[in-house]
């Protein structure tokens, strides 16, 4: 069979379809490998792509620009006699391109003499300026400067005027009066210290009417409000109306010690001095350290400690002369005797060992306090006994001639054990403190009961000791108070075991030695200033 020949457009038709076929056949499998690649890519990025941390927003920051000072680099030379201030300051307003607003109050001395000394005359208009209330009267004006700072030249017209200025963008404002604010922070308690030493040395002999008791010692510390003996707003508010001028305004909140001021230059300054050093002295503070000893004194110190020759066992402190203070004790006739330890070493350790020629010690108390300048504090160390005071029967009759008794018991109670009262005043000039200080020691004897128309009372001992000084000491230094002798009656029972305790016939195989100790209380205080 002879093959048909292809005429040319067969050819043209069949090599069309052939590059048609090969095209999508080649379409179909690029699209298919581009996909494939970009799955693997993003597959592989997917893996390889570190998680990036979180970027947290950097807070603005908002820096406050101060505007520069119309003053800043100019200088002015200047010179005025005996001239209006208002006319001097318009002049350097002017030199330095600022507007000027002066303050309505303010008049020149030169414009009310003129218009008091100058007679008008007919269709003449007069330049007044007539002085209304609350006006304040300035002094002519005499300067002289040389290429000196604007700033500088101002500060002093201001201040010999003694008024204030300030700037608002270009305009130079005068003003006669400025506020200023105070945060005093001052507690808004008062305390009323009561010391009472001694007592009715003639033992109510003058009659019982007085209802007084014969011996007394008492420090007490009262807080309350109603007292003003220590209020530091009382004193701060008469300090500031003493101060003011006459076109001054003040107020002062106690509650919260908020004080507010609005005067002239002088009382300003005289008020912001007042109160820079009130708060400096107010809130200045005192470490006391205080030891509380009783020495058990030996017959050969019987009469007391030899406080004369103690210094020669102390080493290296120093002591000062003895010096006699107020002492009023109840049951010794040895005064309360006060002296001073200077030294950077352990006082109260060599002060103690000096002590134990004389005989046992014990330590009663060791507290420290931190104390505000002038300010009481209160150290005691004992215990409270509750007795009997008072019994009231109260009878009231009801229906049927019943009565009922019904009994109203007054308790008292007496303070067995030491008290210790100081009250510092710092002096931080001189680096010392001046202390008030009252020790008082009681001790309870007995507590009777008796029979008083039919009712039971308990009628106390007391044994008091007391005394009153007021001194001087450096911070860090130690003084020494003693001198409050006391002596106790004791008594032991000495038998012979077995036959002392036979029932009528011991007491000839014993026997009670009595004795008498004698005690001497002795205090140690250091203050130290602390740093404010």
């Amino acid at each position: 069979m002879v093959p048909r020949r292809l005429s040319m457009s067969q050819h043209i038709e069949l090599s069309l379809i052939a590059c048609f076929c090969t095209l999508l056949l080649f379409g179909c499998t690029t699209d298919k490998l581009i996909k494939q690649e970009d799955f693997s890519l993003e597959q592989e990025k997917a893996v390889s792509t570190p998680v990036m941390p979180r970027k947290e927003p950097v807070p603005e920051v908002l820096i406050d620009v101060a505007e520069p000072s119309p003053f800043e680099g100019k200088t002015i030379t200047f010179t005025a006699r005996e001239a209006r201030f208002t006319d001097v300051l318009s002049a350097l307003a002017e030199r330095v391109g600022l507007d000027l607003v002066i303050d309505s109050r303010l008049i020149s001395q030169d414009r009310i003499n003129h218009n008091q000394d100058t007679p008008q005359m007919e269709g003449e208009v007069q330049d007044k300026e007539t002085p209304s209330h609350g006006s304040i009267v300035l002094p002519l004006v005499s300067m002289s400067f040389t290429d000196t700072p604007v700033e500088t030249a101002l500060d002093s017209l201001i201040g010999s005027l003694n008024i204030f200025y300030e700037t608002r963008g270009r305009i130079l404002l005068v003003k006669a009066t400025e506020s200023r604010i105070y945060h005093l922070n001052f507690l808004s308690s008062q305390k009323e210290t009561k010391v009472q030493v001694g007592g009715d040395v003639l033992g109510n002999a003058q009659g019982n009417n007085s209802g007084k008791t014969p011996l007394s010692g008492e420090f007490s510390i009262k807080d309350s409000t109603s007292v003003a003996s220590t209020d530091i707003y009382t004193q701060i508010d008469e300090m500031v109306q003493a101060c003011m001028t006459k076109h001054g305004s003040y107020s002062l909140n106690r509650a919260i010690g908020f004080l507010e001021i609005r005067d002239m230059r002088d009382a300003l300054d005289r008020i912001d001095s007042y109160i820079t050093r009130i708060k400096t002295y107010y809130n200045a503070q005192v470490l006391i350290t205080a030891k509380i000893m009783e020495v058990s004194l030996n017959n050969e110190s019987k009469y007391g400690i030899d406080w004369t020759s103690l210094h020669g066992n102390i080493g290296d402190y120093v002591f000062n002369p003895i010096q006699q203070r107020l002492a009023l004790s109840t049951n010794t006739l040895v005064p309360a005797l006060e002296i001073q330890v200077q030294s950077d070493k352990h006082g109260f350790s060599s002060v103690m060992n000096a002590l134990e020629e004389y005989g046992n010690i014990k330590v009663l108390s060791n507290p420290r306090v931190r104390v505000t300048n002038g300010q009481p504090a209160l150290i005691s160390v004992g215990t409270n006994t509750s007795y009997i005071q008072e019994i009231k029967l109260t009878t009231t009759s009801i229906d049927g001639g019943t009565s009922i008794t019904t009994p109203e018991v007054t308790i008292g109670s007496i303070f067995d054990g030491i008290m210790l009262g100081v009250i510092p005043n710092i002096d931080l000039e001189r680096n010392s403190v001046n202390l008030s200080i009252t020790p008082i020691k009681s001790r309870i004897v007995t507590l009777q009961e008796r029979i008083i128309s039919g009712n039971v009372y308990t009628i106390p001992s007391v044994a008091l000791e007391e005394a009153s000084t007021q001194i001087r000491v450096g911070s860090g230094n130690i003084v020494v108070l003693g001198g409050l002798i006391s002596k106790t009656i004791t008594q032991e029972n000495r038998s012979i075991p077995i036959l002392g305790e036979v029932p009528y016939l011991g007491y000839l195989f014993s026997q009670k030695i009595k004795g008498v100790q004698t005690n001497e209380l002795v205090i140690m205080l250091e203050p130290v200033i602390l740093e404010h």
